[in-house]
């Protein structure tokens, strides 16, 4: 007999204070609550949440989420691969944040001798600050301006 820990517990046996279930959770909300503040861009989208329940997404999620936690204790969160698709087993996967700002909608993407990542992934490589990469790209440079032309100590920017 289980012992009582003073938790609510799931249909699925964790408490509903479980960074799992919060997962579960939040994604049903900005999904299928309208006055969500984060509705619109989501079920306002037409994405939509396909496990039926709990048990469902646990089934499919749960062990994909164990290993993961296990490599990023304090940084796992659920992305989408297909921003525009649903929340479904072929289209999720677990991620940490620095991996799902760039499957953002909003992400930027500079090219250069056939790689290509995002603005804060060049600063990262050339040694500046992202707004700085951002500030050129705005400009209308090129992708070679941004990443090799020397960026002035004083003003970062240009």
């Amino acid at each position: 007999m289980p012992r009582h820990t003073g938790r609510t517990q799931t249909a699925g046996g964790l408490s509903h204070k479980e960074p799992f279930f919060i997962v579960f959770n939040n994604i049903r909300k900005r999904v299928n609550t309208p006055t969500d503040k984060d509705y619109k861009n989501y079920g306002g989208r037409g994405i939509y949440f396909m496990w039926k329940d709990y048990m469902e997404f646990k089934e499919d999620m749960y062990e994909s989420y164990l290993e993961h936690k296990k490599k990023y204790p304090n940084n796992t969160s659920i992305e989408r691969i297909d921003n525009n698709s649903h929340y479904c087993k072929e289209n999720c996967r677990w991620a940490t944040i620095q991996d799902q700002a760039k499957n953002r909608r909003t992400s930027r993407y500079i090219t250069h001798k056939g790689e290509t990542m995002i603005i804060a992934d060049w600063a990262r490589r050339i040694g500046v600050p992202r707004q700085s990469v951002k500030y050129r790209l705005d400009l209308g440079l090129t992708p070679e301006q941004i990443i090799e032309i020397p960026y002035k100590q004083k003003n970062r920017f240009i």
